[in-house]
């Protein structure tokens, strides 16, 4: 499969899980919603230094996100929404079993792992779909410190997001 393919699967697994999930068309996206919705459990829970995030699944019951106490509202809605990337990614690649146990380290945006990158990609998609990127800068231009809250992101995902779109220079 090429790239382009992979990058496109990506997206359009993110629009398909907001279109089917996130009725309320509101921003920020609200992934642990999202997860409820989709019959994936959430908890937050004291984890380790380097260990952002969890997706466990134990034979007979359904899936569990676990989001680290520590981190803050941004971080968390992040992280869920890099699991729910993750939970994703196993489905379409037939890789969901009975039970798996995937700890969700901070992973760097420019990861050479198919996995990582899927689950960035979703993530950034779910969290800042790039019509409502466009919509927002075009309305009017917006200080950059506006944007991450108006998606409920951490200032380094939005700044992220926007140069991959090349919209890094279309704000104040």
């Amino acid at each position: 499969m090429s790239d382009d393919s992979k990058i496109n699967r990506a997206i359009k697994s993110a629009q398909q899980v907001l279109k089917s999930n996130w009725k309320e068309g509101k921003f920020p996206v609200d992934p642990v919603s999202i997860a409820k919705k989709m019959g994936i459990g959430v908890a937050t829970m004291f984890l380790p230094d380097k260990i952002s995030s969890a997706l466990i699944k134990e034979k007979g019951s359904p899936p569990v996100i676990v989001l680290s106490q520590n981190d803050s509202l941004n971080q968390w809605r992040f992280n869920c929404a890099c699991e729910l990337g993750r939970y994703i990614y196993k489905n379409i690649n037939h890789l969901d079993c009975d039970e798996y146990l995937n700890y969700g380290a901070n992973v760097p945006p420019n990861s050479s792992s198919e996995e990582d990158a899927f689950i960035n990609l979703f993530a950034e998609n779910l969290l800042m779909p790039i019509d409502e990127v466009t919509n927002v800068l075009n309305k009017e231009p917006v200080p950059v410190f506006l944007l991450p809250q108006h998606f409920g992101v951490l200032d380094d995902a939005m700044n992220s997001r926007l140069k991959k779109l090349g919209l890094e220079s279309n704000h104040v």
